[in-house]
């Protein structure tokens, strides 16, 4: 079985900048369900520690809610402490952190209550968003 994905990209409004990407997955393989997660992303290195992947994490949460998924899980090396923070500062419950197979890092395993955490956040992100329904290629529709 192929993982299903749908790739979004976070545009600045005030200069049409790409700021980053976020990679929403389903119907995932069984390689996938212990160390890929539903939900990858990544801010342009120039835009980093900004405050920008809170809320390119936040529009994933929101996209998988599109898709019906309830409860979600992301991945990120150990090492990967601006990764850790962004997760865990959304309410990302940590499962376990153990040796990932594929690559031998060292990776913690997260999981969302993707409606929970929408709730929660809304008021804080919800003046960030601008969703351009005008667009047909949906991998483009979210800005900030």
């Amino acid at each position: 079985m192929v993982s299903h994905f749908l790739i979004c990209f976070i545009i600045r409004k005030s200069d049409n900048r790409i700021i980053g990407s976020i990679n929403v997955r389903w119907n995932l393989t069984e390689e996938m369900k212990q160390f890929g997660g539903n939900i990858g992303y990544g801010i342009r290195p120039t835009e980093r520690r900004k405050g920008y992947n809170k809320i390119n994490l936040y529009l994933g949460l929101i996209e998988v809610q599109k898709l019906g998924l309830d409860k979600v899980m992301l991945v990120c090396e150990i090492n990967n402490l601006g990764s850790s923070r962004t997760i865990q500062s959304l309410g990302g419950m940590l499962e376990r952190t153990e040796v990932d197979p594929y690559d031998g890092l060292l990776t913690s395993v997260y999981w969302f209550n993707v409606d929970e955490t929408i709730e929660r956040y809304n008021d804080i992100f919800k003046d960030n968003i601008y969703v351009n329904n005008n667009i047909t290629n949906k991998s483009e529709n979210e800005y900030l």
